[in-house]
């Protein structure tokens, strides 16, 4: 079970997350995914970023990670975070891009893929077609996390006239 640790900016505190995951722990969640605010790296609060990220992945022995929000950063910035996060015990940085076309989403990958190190990188993106999802996965993502897996799943079914289908 993957927990998606956000919490508006101000009303929760880091270490506030950080105990949101230990209670979690304690009921079956055995990866998370913590939203770390841009404005850390964007701002050059890279000793805060450093902190909390190297905190994070210590959380657990495989699973831990990042959510970032792509559509804000700078080229320069992904590769602060990518270059900090590679030298963490995580296991993944998650590049979120709201409501961002394919085409913005498909130009911030080949920065992240410039930069992108030995960590697992996962895109979370509103894309709701199937070949959508092909096309990020032939730019290196990891795994496309989207809102839409069960039209995806569906359209897949259909489209291969088959019982069902298991989207990993």
């Amino acid at each position: 079970v993957t927990a998606f640790i956000d919490f508006p900016f101000g009303e929760s505190s880091f270490k506030g997350k950080v105990q949101a995951i230990k209670e979690g722990m304690k009921i079956g969640i055995d990866t998370a995914q913590v939203t770390i605010p841009n404005m850390l790296i964007e701002n050059e609060n890279l000793k805060q970023y450093k902190s909390q990220v190297k905190k994070v992945g210590k959380l657990f022995k495989d699973g831990s990670g990042i959510v970032l929000n792509a559509t804000d950063l700078t080229d320069e910035g992904i590769k602060k975070a990518l270059k900090i996060a590679g030298r963490t015990k995580l296991t993944s940085v998650t590049f979120s891009f709201g409501e961002s076309t394919l085409e913005q989403v498909k130009e911030k990958l080949d920065v992240v893929n410039k930069y992108r190190g030995a960590k697992k990188i996962y895109v979370l993106a509103n894309v709701d077609k199937a070949e959508a999802v092909t096309e990020l996965m032939k730019l290196n993502v990891d795994m496309v996390l989207t809102p839409y897996a069960d039209e995806i799943g569906k359209e897949l079914v259909k489209r291969f006239n088959a019982e069902s289908v298991k989207l990993r």
